[in-house]
């Protein structure tokens, strides 16, 4: 779930099995009686600059369910992207969202919901507010499972994979020593479509050379050999745009790995899977 480590006083036995969990969040952060359900709310109401908040709210809650740049956010909210400047600056100034930016295209920045609790508020709780505020909650969080799992799991993994790259994989597992990490958008011609690696390393010194390119998965389904062809290919692409002669294909997962995945990494030097286990306890 994330947040800051201050929300711990509020939640009481936090679960200790998955099996657990549904149980403990709709008694927690669900329950309307709970001083987290309406933190979000509390933490825009505290910045005086944000005088209109149901504009500052329907940005966040753009972002949170997907829009990542301005003009995508000025077309969910039927407004002008020059319109979106002012108001993503203060979101910005305050810590609410911050801009990513590509490591081969830093004039691209992409937009982000800082904390994971403003995720969790506004992708899960806003939508449904109703019906949790009525006692109706089981079935408001069935309904919302798959937002919580793109919205807030999904981007969640993904901050841990570079945290994890940046501060404690070692040069063997990425190739050399890492200077820059962050992430890298690779469009397919013949899909028509970009593609977001998730982890993206690079040397010290370096502004083209790539160490490691990489995907975090935080679904419940074991990764597949499919997943490792994927980034083979996203790395043929971006040849055209950068050193990858001895780039390393990373794969995180929440889940483990298919059987037919690991032999294929077994056998070759340039695969890296990571899962849970080697994200705590290993580099």
């Amino acid at each position: 779930v994330g947040g800051a480590p201050g929300y711990r006083d509020l939640l009481d036995d936090p679960p200790a099995s998955v099996s657990r969990f549904d149980r403990w969040i709709l008694k927690g952060p669900l329950n309307p009686s709970h001083a987290l359900f309406r933190e979000a709310e509390y933490l825009l109401t505290e910045d005086p600059v944000m005088t209109d908040r149901a504009l500052y709210r329907s940005i966040i809650t753009s972002i949170a369910n997907g829009q990542a740049t301005r003009n995508g956010v000025a077309r969910d909210l039927g407004r002008d992207a020059k319109s979106l400047a002012y108001p993503l600056q203060q979101l910005e100034r305050a810590r609410f969202i911050t801009r990513r930016h590509d490591l081969l295209r830093p004039n691209r920045p992409l937009l982000r919901v800082v904390d994971p609790v403003l995720r969790f508020y506004f992708a899960v709780i806003r939508p449904d507010a109703d019906r949790y505020t009525e006692r109706q909650g089981a079935e408001a969080w069935r309904d919302a499972r798959q937002r919580f799992s793109s919205a807030v799991i999904g981007p969640h993994f993904e901050t841990m994979a570079r945290t994890w790259t940046r501060r404690h994989a070692s040069s063997e597992t990425l190739g050399g020593a890492a200077g820059r990490v962050g992430f890298i958008q690779v469009h397919d011609p013949d899909e028509r479509k970009a593609f977001e690696l998730d982890v993206a390393v690079m040397p010290p010194g370096s502004s083209k050379r790539l160490l490691a390119i990489g995907e975090a998965k935080g679904g419940r389904e074991p990764r597949s050999m499919s997943d490792i062809q994927k980034l083979e290919r996203l790395r043929s692409l971006l040849a055209v745009r950068a050193d990858t002669a001895g780039t390393k294909l990373m794969l995180f997962s929440r889940s483990g790995f298919e059987q037919e995945a690991i032999d294929m990494a077994t056998g070759r030097s340039d695969i890296e899977l990571i899962d849970l286990r080697r994200m705590y306890e290993g580099d």
